[in-house]
């Protein structure tokens, strides 16, 4: 039962996994995730998984042993995503070192706004969900129209994947 589980009064973090639709609340979860291009970051867990879509076995033990070279000892759980299956370890490095970053970034900020119900973490922008999904190196180029979501899309990527950053082509035109 949950009243065996938490105690009134008590501040966990939760993440909201689905949004409030008519009269329903939002559904919110404490197993916390942050996604990335390649893997999910999940700091309340220990193991690294797989995609089940990544059928072959050796495909995905050699994912898994990779992953788990780069995991700190004791900093959470790991699932590579399906778009992963012929990324770099240096990649899966870069990746983990940014999202274990964000994670701290999160818990720090725990600490220093107050009181329960906070906002501590907001998913991604939606330019940053498409760039983080869909802009790889199979596309040739990518042209932005706005000055300021060029700048955003090349921060994010200095920090997820520098290489693209020549694929991008600013646009920018005067209305």
């Amino acid at each position: 039962p949950i009243q065996d589980v938490l105690k009134r009064g008590q501040t966990i973090i939760c993440q909201v996994s689905k949004e409030p639709i008519s009269t329903k609340g939002p559904r919110v979860t404490a197993q916390v995730s942050l996604a990335g291009r390649f893997l999910v970051f999940m700091p309340f867990a220990s193991r690294v998984g797989v995609s089940r879509k990544i059928g072959e076995r050796s495909e995905r033990q050699r994912l898994r042993e990779q992953v788990q070279k780069v995991l700190p000892k004791d900093s959470g759980g790991v699932i590579v995503r399906t778009v992963g299956e012929d990324v770099t370890q240096e990649t899966f490095t870069r990746e983990l070192t940014t999202l274990i970053g964000q994670w701290q970034k999160i818990t720090k900020k725990q600490k220093h706004v107050g009181a329960a119900p906070k906002l501590l973490h907001r998913e991604t922008s939606l330019t940053r969900g498409i760039i983080r999904d869909l802009f790889s190196a199979k596309v040739d180029k990518l042209t932005v129209d706005s000055k300021q979501i060029h700048n955003e899309i090349v921060e994010y990527l200095k920090g997820i994947a520098p290489e693209l950053i020549g694929k991008l082509f600013d646009r920018f035109y005067q209305a």
